[in-house]
Parts: structure tokens; C-alpha cells; sequence
């Protein structure tokens, strides 16, 4: 298995490892807990890129767009 060095962004004092970015959306996990999982959005202020939590609708979307991405990697009853 290849060592692979994930990248990490910190939100409310607490590392998440970026597991995929698509749009402006950034999935990640908890580096110390991985039931943590938080997708968040960013945009840019003042030259900076800022993370923010998303509403119920933005998860939603968040997620169709994950899953059309890896569609191949997830199991469904169909």
C-alpha cells in the first residue's frame, strides 16, 4: 500500500485531513476521529479562502455531487 501524505485544513481549532474537493466543496475527516466527517464550503475574502459550515440544503447537494463522482465506489439495494 502506497504512504501517502493527505492535506489538512483546521476548523475550530480541530485538523481535518482533506479526503476530495469538488466545486467549492471540501470533504474531510477528523484526524482524531474519523465519525467525524464535515463538508465544508469555501470561499474567498480579502485574498483568504474560508471554510464554513453548510446548511441541510448544501449538505444535500454537497452529497449528490459525491456521489455522481464516485458512484462506482458506492454499494446501493438496487
Amino acid at each position: 500500500m502506497e504512504n501517502k501524505e493527505l492535506e489538512a485544513v483546521t476548523f475550530n481549532d480541530i485538523d481535518y485531513a482533506i479526503l476530495d474537493e469538488i466545486d467549492n466543496f471540501i470533504y474531510t475527516v477528523n484526524v482524531n476521529n474519523a465519525n467525524d466527517i464535515k463538508i465544508f464550503k469555501t470561499k474567498i475574502e480579502e485574498d483568504n479562502e474560508i471554510l464554513e459550515e453548510l446548511s441541510e440544503e448544501e449538505q444535500s447537494v454537497a452529497l449528490v455531487k459525491f456521489y455522481e463522482k464516485h458512484k462506482d465506489l458506492v454499494s446501493t439495494n438496487e
